[in-house]
């Protein structure tokens, strides 16, 4: 083989400079197959879980992460950094925000400053739990698997249930009433 016949380094363009061809439509078709099961499991999640955008009394951990957003918003309002605050409303009060997972609470109660935090817990719920097929579908791809069975994972992802109901399925995140 010639060098003129050769290849190019790194598989890049052809010699001649052009572009390698376009991929055909079933290349095409293969790639928004399993984004249109996605899209379907996650709109299935938006209609069905759209009550999570009202305000209730949860009987769940929501009721604590709900007055943690409620907290670093007035500690964001007040000027101070949730983590150096002494957290009044569990037990004997702790600082809560050193010791469990205050990322989340932070960065929901900043939203909080701008749409009040109950309504910025609820939409972040909402849309959290409802856009969870994508996150399924792209950890199974990043775990290998292809694209069917990264897209049947996102699509049963929304109708998973466990008998005592914790984990991940909407039954840990919803309110019962």
């Amino acid at each position: 083989m010639t060098a003129a016949a050769a290849p190019p380094a790194g598989g890049g363009a052809p010699a001649g400079g052009g572009a390698p061809p376009p991929p055909g439509g079933r290349a095409r078709t293969a790639w928004w197959w399993p984004w249109s099961i996605v899209a379907a499991a996650v709109g299935w999640n938006l209609v069905n879980l759209r009550a999570l955008t009202l305000s209730v009394p949860y009987d769940n951990d929501s009721s604590l992460h709900e007055q943690m957003v409620r907290f670093a918003t007035a500690q964001l309002r007040a000027g101070h950094l949730p983590l150096m605050s002494w957290f009044p409303f569990l037990g004997a009060g702790s600082p809560q925000f050193l010791h469990y997972q205050s990322l989340p609470a932070m960065l929901t109660g900043a939203l909080g400053l701008l749409t009040g935090p109950d309504v910025a817990f609820r939409w972040s719920l909402y849309l959290l739990v409802s856009l969870w097929p994508i996150s399924v579908y792209l950890s199974a791809r990043a775990f290998g698997a292809g694209r069917p069975a990264a897209a049947a994972s996102a699509a049963m992802a929304p109708f998973l249930m466990s008998a005592p109901g914790v984990g991940d399925e909407h039954g840990a995140y919803v309110w019962h009433g």
